[in-house]
């Protein structure tokens, strides 16, 4: 179906970022990418798009059906894309048209390639809507009414809709829970098997490479440097950095200072499955200094017909003590996020009572729409540090860039000029600069690949140890949650359905969903 042969990707000055890029994809056949964050794996999917930015240039052969893509007119390629060959993208909200309600955005996919009337496109909206796990009735709002989650879905519905031949997935499970992402993976596997549709699989996650991918590439620097049957890669491992990216993966594991292993210091052996050779200790926990009690959001919804109301939360009580990190999980749209923005001081109660005693920063879970575009990344990273001096400001954004691995040679470029996972670093580094008392961290680490994400853990980890911070953990991975925080709290359609130690909750859990939850874990057997 796809035949890449020494695909290269560089920039107008010659800097090469994709190099030799060879890759065939059978009919049906299910292959997995991995790799870091900016080793090259979206720029490779891109250039089969022809969707590339205009400063950069693809040579080689992309070879689809017998068909050179390389050489494809733009007219032609918009042809393709959308019906024959279809990209779910990382990051919805710069995918999505805010101006136009999700709805007729899925049926406008179908309709401008003639594939059905005005009335068989909703129709077939619906339908679509609730494959991806979704109402109906959501059809009609706009990008920014939904969650994250939710925008994630209406972008796997639009790449369906037409059945392509190819489909290209960069991360398209990254923002929701794992409930649904079985539903999704499920779903997409089985288009691929109807109707013999090639599957390029993007991901950070290497135990949804196990679940889905028959066969996986490595990429590290441009280049791949592993490419075999998905057993043989995961189980027996031949280059150093796949091993490296295995024991990233693996959160049940420490090395000798009690962190969790990156892609780096796991190349000095010591990695074994499962092992903790060192935990770090945790405080004993202080005063209470954040109580929700009795906590209801209602969204009201008006038009010209009819009014709806949306209920986000729903009698919500908990509290926070100091030293304490506490973990919120749920599905999307369960109201996790609302909880946390309302004890943010950024979205205001309909009933109940918020009490906050301290500094709270938050981490949100979109970096694109968290961070100016018009802005260079020092004067964002500086802008909680108003009212200190010149040189103290440029030292702190200096120390927390380093902190969570991003060089000082950076500071004066665009967001867009970073990768997703670079873009969310950047975000945490911003949020710690005043080192808060409180740190809210909204899905913090969902769009990072593994190595950075325990390097980001790591430095989170350590810095509210070393600076007595509490935190409250929102996210939907609960492998993640598990392993940073001490308590949990479970949420599902805007109530607490479950709570206690994340020892009680995770092994002894009561509630059906949250049962749900822990059994649709992505499993990685490493080697």
């Amino acid at each position: 179906m796809i035949n890449i042969e020494n695909l290269r990707v560089t920039t107008k000055s010659g800097t090469e970022l994709v190099r030799d890029v060879n890759l065939q994809i059978a009919p049906g056949e299910r292959v997995g990418l991995i790799g870091e964050s900016g080793s090259g794996k979206s720029l490779t999917a891109l250039s089969i798009m022809g969707l590339l930015a205009g400063n950069l240039t693809a040579t080689g052969s992309v070879d689809f059906a017998g068909r050179e893509l390389l050489t494809t007119s733009e007219r032609d390629l918009s042809q393709l894309r959308g019906e024959n060959i279809s990209m779910i993208f990382q990051e919805p909200m710069t995918a999505l048209n805010p101006l136009m309600t999700v709805g007729a955005q899925i049926a406008e996919v179908m309709s401008v390639h003639g594939r059905a009337s005005k009335s068989e496109a909703q129709q077939r909206t619906s339908e679509l809507l609730e494959d991806v796990g979704l109402s109906p009735e959501l059809a009609r709002r706009f990008p920014h009414q939904m969650s994250g989650g939710q925008r994630q879905r209406v972008l796997i519905a639009m790449a369906l809709a037409n059945e392509p031949e190819l489909l290209l997935c960069d991360e398209p499970t990254t923002a929701l829970d794992v409930t649904v992402q079985r539903q999704i993976v499920e779903l997409i596997v089985r288009l691929a098997q109807r109707r013999g549709t090639a599957l390029l699989f993007i991901t950070h996650d290497l135990g949804l490479v196990a679940t889905i991918c028959e066969r996986v590439l490595v990429m590290k620097d441009g280049q791949i440097v592993e490419d075999g049957a998905t057993e043989q890669v995961l189980q027996r491992p031949q280059h150093d950095y796949t091993r490296g990216l295995l024991a990233a993966s693996d959160l049940s594991a420490r090395d000798a200072s009690g962190h969790l292993y990156t892609v780096k210091s796991a190349q000095d052996g010591s990695y074994r499955p499962g092992v903790a050779h060192s935990t770090p200790p945790r405080p004993p926990l202080g005063e209470e200094i954040v109580r929700v009690e009795g906590v209801s959001k209602i969204y009201r919804h008006r038009s010209l017909l009819r009014s709806t109301a949306t209920v986000a939360a729903k009698d919500i009580s908990l509290t926070l003590r100091e030293g304490q990190r506490l973990g919120v999980v749920g599905g999307s749209g369960s109201g996790k996020s609302t909880v946390l923005r309302i004890i943010a001081g950024l979205d205001q109660p309909t009933t109940g009572s918020v009490q906050v005693d301290g500094e709270t920063q938050m981490v949100f879970q979109d970096p694109f729409s968290s961070l100016d575009p018009r802005m260079r990344i020092a004067d964002s990273v500086a802008e909680p540090l108003r009212g200190w001096s010149r040189p103290d400001r440029e030292r702190r954004v200096r120390e927390v860039l380093d902190e969570v691995g991003i060089p000082s040679t950076a500071l004066e470029r665009f967001p867009h000029e970073f990768s997703g996972g670079q873009r969310q670093r950047i975000s945490i580094a911003r949020a710690l600069t005043v080192r808060p008392k409180i740190m809210l961290a909204d899905e913090p680490v969902s769009a990072l690949d593994v190595s950075v994400r325990a390097m980001v853990l790591n430095v989170i980890e350590d810095l509210i140890t070393a600076h007595g911070m509490s935190m409250i953990f929102v996210s939907h991975d609960l492998s993640v949650v598990g392993q940073v925080c001490s308590d949990v709290l479970v949420m599902n359609r805007g109530r607490i359905v479950e709570s206690g130690t994340v020892a009680q909750v995770y092994e002894q859990p009561q509630h059906e969903y949250t049962q749900a939850l822990l059994a649709a874990i992505p499993r990685l057997s490493v080697g």
